[in-house]
């Protein structure tokens, strides 16, 4: 039996019409007489079979031409029309065809469209790696800016409240510092930041100095002091030592503004550094 050991385009070369015309000969007739009948009597099976069989008649010319060369010794080969001159040419213009021709045009797109579909593929896969690449470097360099901005906040926020508290006690004046905006990018603008903060508060060491002199107030430990009701009351009013003597200063007031700065010297300040505050 034979199974087959080629493929044949049925496109590549198509018999002639005089060689089809000898095979299966009264399709043409049977075909003019279903035509010439009325619409209601025509038979649509039997219109799809006629076109059936001259379809039959390309695939069988052609077929024939490379199963003679399989099996050379039939003698259907020695019949109508495989014995005809028609038929021998037909045979020797597609080997030919077969051998060195082109492939049709549905052939070549069909063989076209696999291979332009992997090249689309393939630059879709390399967009799309470089769009993963360039992502992933971005995303790196966020979170590194991210991390040396939190640095910085972190390294300002005890500078400021140092400021703050500073510039509120009067020991020194406002002094503006200006940042490069770059200075996200590497956090060892910080040391210029802390040398410019520490400058201003040498150049105002003076003028802080004159600030305590002037504002915080020269207590002096009171001798005339004898009960523990004058403690008391030298501690929440302020003491007056005598008649027609001004009140002294609260001590529980020099406390909450100055700290231990009003305590001018040890004397004065042992006495007061084992208060608590009520």
């Amino acid at each position: 039996m034979y199974l087959g050991n080629y493929f044949l385009n049925r496109e590549s070369l198509i018999p002639s019409q005089e060689l089809q015309r000898m095979i299966f000969p009264h399709i043409e007739e049977s075909r003019i007489i279903m035509e010439s009948l009325s619409i209601e009597r025509q038979d649509v099976a039997t219109q799809c079979f006629l076109d059936f069989l001259k379809w039959c008649r390309v695939v069988l010319l052609q077929d024939v031409v490379f199963l003679r060369q399989k099996f050379p010794l039939l003698p259907l080969w020695r019949k109508s029309p495989f014995n005809q001159p028609a038929f021998e040419d037909f045979s020797t213009r597609l080997l030919h065809e077969v051998k060195h021709g082109n492939d049709p045009m549905y052939i070549q797109i069909a063989k076209t469209v696999p291979h332009l579909a992997h090249l689309l593929q393939n630059q879709f896969n390399n967009t799309l790696d470089t769009i993963n690449t360039q992502y992933n470097s971005n995303e790196i360099r966020m979170n590194r800016v991210e991390t040396g901005l939190n640095e910085c906040l972190q390294y300002m926020k005890p500078m400021s409240s140092f400021t703050t508290r500073l510039l509120s006690e009067g020991l020194v004046t406002r002094t503006v510092i200006t940042v490069e905006s770059d200075s996200l990018d590497n956090c060892n603008n910080n040391d210029r930041l802390l040398k410019s903060f520490t400058a201003a508060v040498d150049n105002s060491s003076s003028h802080s100095a004159s600030i305590q002199d002037i504002s915080i107030p020269q207590y002096r430990l009171n001798s005339t002091i004898k009960t523990v009701m004058d403690l008391w009351e030298e501690y929440d009013r302020g003491f007056i030592p005598g008649i027609d003597m001004p009140r002294g200063p609260a001590i529980r007031d020099l406390n909450e503004r100055f700290g231990v700065k009003w305590r001018v010297n040890d004397k004065c300040r042992k006495p007061y550094s084992r208060r608590r505050l009520i």
